[in-house]
């Protein structure tokens, strides 16, 4: 696994945070009772970008940046996560559950973890691009015929209508969409996520 990556992961948000730049590549530093960890390093034709977070040293292996990675998740997590303040601006929007469910995967409890939450998410996410696809295939349009994204379930059915689907298959689609919309509920996502 490399420590550098392409770009901020999806729904990380960063917003917050400043960022640290570098001619050299950054490595985990020590000062004090402290570690200094380089997070979300990205290459820019040399210039280095990167986040540099400061966790409690607690005998970590600073040699080993994937193993240190690891055994610094919790304090990642935090950092990454942001003051309350942040937490609860992200829960008004409604991007909070995309951004914390990032920053889990980023920094995993262990090697290729993924939290339940996100296997859950991405089920209900592909349950719901199915039945848009069942939509597009019953009328003959494609994706690119779609309404402007993101729409809601109710837009959506008024376009099937629009389309000319019978009102049994728009009933069935409506008691989908409904299922979709509990599950996403539950779960703590929200329906705009899904056109994320």
């Amino acid at each position: 696994m490399s420590k550098i990556v392409n770009e901020i992961p999806e729904n990380f948000d960063v917003s917050f945070l400043t960022e640290t730049e570098s001619g050299t590549e950054p490595v985990i530093r020590r000062e004090d009772g402290l570690i200094f960890f380089p997070a979300l390093i990205r290459n820019n034709g040399g210039l280095y970008r990167y986040f540099d977070v400061p966790v409690k040293y607690k005998g970590q292996e600073l040699a080993d940046y994937d193993k240190c990675k690891l055994q610094c998740y919790a304090a990642l997590r935090a950092f990454f996560y942001g003051p309350v303040t942040v937490q609860l601006e992200q829960q008004l929007k409604g991007t909070f559950a995309a951004h914390q469910y990032a920053v889990k995967l980023a920094f995993p409890k262990a090697e290729g973890d993924i939290p339940a939450g996100v296997t859950r998410f991405n089920a209900i996410k592909a349950e719901f691009w199915a039945a848009i696809d069942e939509v597009l295939t019953a009328t003959g349009k494609t994706r690119a015929d779609l309404p402007e994204q993101p729409f809601n379930a109710e837009a959506m059915l008024a376009w099937a209508v629009a389309q000319g689907m019978t009102e049994d298959a728009i009933a069935g689609y409506a008691q989908t969409f409904s299922a979709i919309s509990l599950n996403l509920l539950h779960n703590g996502r929200n329906w705009n996520e899904l056109f994320l």
